[in-house]
């Protein structure tokens, strides 16, 4: 053997390791790539006789939450101005208008109210995330035909509403069953988005005001809210809910100064800036002593100090990061760090979150654009492949040239 040949083995056998280096290189996308292909798997495309809602993996059924999710996040991203639309958002609108209950008549306890999906389960919390889902592609008015979309029936929407209140003051999560303070803020949401639209009053339809705020206050304990009067313990769902509820009512000054301030301390003290027996630093927990730090009682924190001051006081960028790890493995957003399957409503709360640390640069947003680790996905046509085909090609040439000058 001479030495071209000896040196044309070498050449040949560096390129074979380095295709099989080239291999082990895992392909890795942003996380809001990841959370875009997730978007992408489960929309009901339209193109396909879809009703352009947002589906759960392995299933053909469009449902409001995950379509809540999507739009939320698309808005976050600023990518609702895009024209043409990133989807069919005309669809979209009518897909949420068809998630209303207007059959039956006004003495049907589901009428008026929305569904989890077409002909699903009504409830006040579906309807507070449809009706938000709703003015936000309502938004949308350049759109061609999405002025021609049949509008929600705000009336019938009053009337269920209506049926959940109780003599104590507060509102149902359906009809009869007992109030409680997070179904308070979500019926008296939609009772002030509704009227503003039939034109009515709010006396028109809360039977007594007056009481509801006193219910309202009767949740409070210490510096914080409980879910009803009779609850045990304040939590941060409740004391968010409490807040936007008398804000609803245009109460917020039934608390004073020194009230308010109480309560922003004590959510700011929810968050966990050291870990106790392995528990995610940077989030919030739901009160005191819990232990459970997870993505909704961090968004409930930032509703309470963005309504009421206090963002400004929390480690921002020990809670984005917290939001940040809690992408799930699918590409959506779980409710602890860790989780392989999360859901797309939890990556649009992520995603508001992080714009409410900064709404002014957005700087916590960018976050979104850094590579995720945690999930390497496979491009359609491997480029590896190619460049293994180029090296393997240009190893035979190489022998080629070895064997013509020998």
């Amino acid at each position: 053997m001479n030495k071209v040949q000896a040196v044309s083995i070498v050449v040949i056998l560096s390129l074979i390791a380095t295709s099989f280096v080239v291999l082990s290189m895992p392909v890795q996308n942003t996380r809001w790539q990841n959370l875009e292909n997730y978007m992408k798997e489960n929309y009901d495309d339209p193109v396909n006789n879809g009703e352009g809602g947002y589906t759960f993996p392995d299933s053909d059924t469009a449902r409001l939450y995950p379509t809540v999710g999507a739009i939320m996040a698309y808005q976050e991203m600023d990518m609702l101005s895009i024209r043409p639309p990133v989807i069919d958002l005309v669809k979209t609108k009518n897909f949420t208008q068809k998630l209303q209950w207007k059959s039956g008549g006004e003495d049907y306890e589901r009428w008026g109210g929305f569904s989890l999906y077409i002909a699903g389960p009504v409830s006040i919390e579906n309807s507070y995330w449809a009706i938000k889902l709703w003015d936000i592609l309502d938004a949308q008015s350049d759109i061609p035909g999405m002025d021609d979309i049949t509008s929600i029936n705000a009336t019938a929407a009053l009337v269920y509403i209506n049926k959940t209140q109780s003599e104590k003051g507060g509102f149902g999560a359906e009809d009869g069953t007992p109030p409680d303070l997070i179904s308070t803020y979500y019926a008296l949401y939609i009772l002030n988005k509704m009227v503003d639209i039939t034109g009515d009053s709010v006396e028109d339809w809360l039977w007594n005001a007056t009481r509801t705020t006193q219910w309202i206050l009767n949740c409070t304990e210490g510096s914080a809210f409980k879910l009803t009067p009779e609850s045990y313990i304040p939590s941060l769902s409740a004391t968010a809910a409490g807040l936007l509820a008398l804000k609803e009512l245009n109460q917020l000054s039934a608390l004073t100064a020194t009230e308010q301030q109480n309560i922003r301390n004590w959510v700011i003290q929810r968050q966990v800036t050291e870990s106790i027996a392995g528990e995610p630093t940077g989030g919030f927990t739901e009160s005191i002593l819990t232990n459970d730090t997870n993505l909704e009682s961090t968004f409930h924190a930032l509703e309470v100090l963005d309504l009421i001051g206090g963002i400004e006081s929390i480690d921002a960028d020990a809670a984005a990061q917290f939001i940040i790890d809690s992408q799930a493995a699918d590409g959506t957003w779980g409710n602890v760090p860790g989780m392989e399957e999360g859901a797309l409503f939890y990556a649009g709360l992520a995603l508001k979150m992080l714009n409410m640390l900064d709404p002014v640069n957005h700087s916590y947003l960018e976050l979104i654009n850094t590579v995720d680790t945690s999930n390497p996905t496979e491009p359609l046509v491997d480029w590896r492949l190619l460049f293994i085909a180029a090296l393997i090609i240009g190893a035979a040439m190489i022998g080629l040239v070895a064997l013509r000058i020998d």
